[in-house]
């Protein structure tokens, strides 16, 4: 009681007070009236107040607090000694008070503007009106108008939030897009400006022509972003074409289990897994197939190619390959010799090689020689060798017996063997002396002795494929080694030609 006993003195001391305030501009003056106003009562005492109306807790400190929110009318000026003065009865301030009231009891959220910057501006300046009124009524001891405007306040600010100043928008080139922002249902279109809180945001967009992509991008405070680099074409379905070499009507494929006609794009609406494709050819005279597996991702675009084969394709790849199951071919081959050790007196050579060899089916042999040297002009290394060559080859395959082929066109035959003879290689020591026996090593030598395994004797393995370009003309790669002659790999090409 005897607070508020106080409290009541106070006020009423002050209830027929003027209020004035003077400075060097009008403005300045309606300032520091409205700073005295505020101040002179405020700090003059504390006053903690609980207002249980609603639930709505009110707390009024002392504090030196300046302010100059307040919202007044039927302020006088006047000069002073040099300078401008405002003054205000305490009267007017409750004229002011009311006035704010009114102003903030007509206001209703569906009169915001439908710009968010201007609503934004818009509830900022009702939230303001509410300070000013609040501050009056705090002068003025009006508890009611403190906890009424107090609510409306709170309602205001907690509008304001919902109210953002930065957005994002997508630019890209499908007004059909649906794009979802952190997981939320709202639905927004291409080129809608969606306003967000500040910080990280994540997206989905989803259609019928794409996968679903998503991504995250993250605002600063006021930002307009605009999203505009999503590559749409690396997000589109799975897209399936299947194409043949053959008439379209002797074919029928399909995909999954479900036809699909040759020539026409399957798209998918399934971003991953995988697939499978089956596709059979009959003309009547021959029948072929091929099958496979496509694993699906966004973005594909698969175009498979099937090549069958006819009759007259069968005829045409076994005639190309006739020389190989019965025939004699000539071969005219160079490779490169890597000494592999001892190089100090060991050099690599270039080589020329000539084969003539006999092919029954599975199997090829034949007669070869082998010259070559480091240098041609000055050698100081010469390899000479005569053999006799034995190797299995892979003729044919599969129920039609056709040789392998490349890229559904190019027919090749591998093979594997050995060839065995003589050799003699010739190399220079450290004087430029002439010497046949191979290099123990730099600083030991047998230079005495000779052994025939380790400085005549070839014992090579061989490995080669033959490329047919025509029935008597192919193009051939080859890898060799000797085993025992000083142990030079050869890795070689070169031609072969029926005769």
């Amino acid at each position: 009681m005897r607070y508020f006993a106080l409290l009541f003195l106070l006020i009423s001391t002050v209830s027929a007070k003027t209020y004035s305030a003077c400075g060097s501009s009008e403005k300045e003056a309606r300032e520091k009236l409205a700073q005295s106003i505020y101040i002179s009562v405020v700090s003059s005492f504390e006053r903690n107040e609980s207002l249980d109306k609603d639930g709505v807790n009110k707390e009024l400190r002392r504090t030196s607090k300046q302010t100059t929110s307040l919202e007044l009318i039927d302020v006088e000026t006047s000069s002073v000694n040099g300078e401008l003065c405002a003054s205000v009865s305490e009267k007017s301030l409750k004229k002011s008070l009311l006035g704010i009231e009114a102003e903030v009891e007509a206001f209703t959220f569906s009169s915001l503007p439908s710009n968010r910057r201007e609503a934004h501006s818009k509830l900022q300046e009702m939230i303001s009106y509410c300070d000013s009124g609040i501050a009056l009524a705090k002068v003025l001891g009006k508890s009611g108008s403190i906890e009424h405007l107090g609510q409306k306040r709170e309602k205001l600010q907690n509008r304001v939030e919902t109210v953002h100043l930065q957005s994002v928008s997508f630019n890209l080139l499908d007004n059909g897009l649906k794009i979802y922002i952190d997981g939320d249902d709202t639905k927004y279109s291409i080129n809608e400006e969606i306003a967000l809180p500040v910080g990280s945001h994540s997206y989905t967009i989803e259609s019928s022509k794409y996968c679903q992509i998503v991504g995250e991008f993250y605002l600063e405070g006021g930002d307009s972003m605009v999203i505009d680099d999503i590559n749409l074409e690396k997000h589109r379905f799975p897209r399936i074409t299947l194409t043949s070499n053959k008439e379209k009507q002797y074919i029928t494929a399909e995909i999954n289990g479900e036809k699909i006609a040759i020539g026409t794009q399957k798209i998918y609406e399934q971003c991953d897994g995988t697939v499978s494709y089956r596709a059979d050819y009959n003309d009547g005279e021959t029948e072929d197939s091929e099958s496979g597996k496509i694993r699906l991702r966004a973005g594909l675009q698969k175009d498979i190619y099937l090549h069958f084969l006819s009759i007259g394709d069968i005829k045409k790849l076994k005639n190309e390959a006739s020389p190989y199951l019965n025939g004699n071919r000539l071969e005219f081959l160079y490779s490169y010799g890597d000494a592999m050790k001892n190089k100090k007196y060991n050099k690599d050579t270039h080589n020329f090689q000539f084969h003539q060899l006999t092919h029954t089916r599975f199997f090829r042999y034949g007669y070869g020689f082998l010259w070559g040297a480091d240098d041609l002009s000055i050698p100081e290394t010469k390899v000479m060798e005569a053999y006799y060559l034995f190797a299995v080859q892979f003729t044919s395959f599969g129920a039609s017996e056709l040789p392998l082929r490349l890229f559904n066109s190019l027919s090749f035959i591998p093979y594997i063997g050995a060839e065995v003879g003589l050799g003699y290689h010739e190399f220079r020591d450290e004087k430029g002396e002439k010497e046949y026996k191979y290099f123990i090593d730099d600083e030991e030598r047998e230079e005495d002795e000779w052994k025939f395994k380790r400085d005549t004797l070839v014992v090579k393995p061989i490995v080669g494929i033959d490329f047919i370009l025509s029935k008597g003309f192919a193009f051939k790669i080859f890898a060799e080694r000797d085993l025992f002659i000083d142990e030079r790999f050869f890795v070689g090409t070169g031609l072969s030609v029926q005769f």
